[in-house]
């Protein structure tokens, strides 16, 4: 089987590997998928924390990353996979690749939703309602693999009730807010924090990245639409 087709196999297993309840019924599944959500929780907490500058409050011992994700990691071994949480839902999920095409990786759930990144910039979503169609991220890309900040110019598309298209340009300002440690499942890396705040003549958008040494985002906190709000993701496997 070629690397695209275990990928893609691999997006359908992960999903029943242990970590979503609706695979069944079993102790251990649900048990794992409140691991998954206590994590999620505390990213969350994390990134919030880092966006008003209040100090961050230690994670609890009992939890652990590598535990929580081990299903889904020993069920599809030597395959990509993230982590990602709806915030406004509070619905988890690990993904499994399902295209590749160019920069653009599409990542999958079992019920066929899916994530679209670019170099780890979400350009656009389906399934989700209200979805991000496209995005014209500019030179953010650029800016992220240099850790380095700057003014990016960016267009969001999404349809409307009435399946036009609307377009949504955007100012950006991105800003380097410091260096993290990052641990989520495979990935274990030292990171550079940037914070882009884009504004929109109301509430600005505020999108967070934690970029490793080698220019890749390995967890984020990004605007999807203001229908599916804020995604939080995190690599657990390059």
């Amino acid at each position: 089987m070629s690397m695209l087709g275990k990928i893609r196999a691999g997006a359908a297993l992960v999903i029943c590997g242990g970590l979503l309840a609706a695979c069944g019924n079993d102790r251990g599944v649900s048990q794992n998928r409140e691991a998954l959500l206590e994590i999620t929780g505390l990213v969350k907490t994390a990134v919030q924390n880092k966006l008003s500058g209040a100090p961050e409050a230690p994670a609890p011992d009992a939890v652990d990353p590598a535990q929580a994700v081990a299903a889904a990691m020993q069920a599809v071994p030597d395959v990509p996979l993230i982590l990602a949480m709806m915030e406004s839902s509070g619905a988890t999920s690990v993904m499994g690749v399902y295209n590749v095409n160019g920069r653009d990786v599409t990542w999958v759930t079992q019920a066929k939703q899916t994530l679209t990144l670019r170099d780890g910039v979400l350009v656009a979503t389906r399934g989700l309602g209200g979805d991000l169609m496209s995005l014209e991220e500019g030179s953010l890309v650029s800016l992220l693999k240099a850790r380095r900040g700057g003014t990016v110019q960016k267009t969001y598309r999404f349809l409307d009730g009435e399946d036009n298209t609307a377009r949504l340009p955007l100012t950006c300002q991105v800003e380097v807010q410091g260096r993290e440690h990052v641990v989520s499942g495979e990935v274990s890396a030292q990171t550079t924090v940037m914070r882009e705040t884009c504004e929109t003549g109301g509430a600005p958008i505020t999108n967070v990245y934690w970029v490793d040494g080698a220019g890749r985002v390995v967890q984020s906190f990004q605007w999807a639409s203001s229908y599916v709000g804020n995604v939080i993701i995190r690599q657990l496997r390059f």
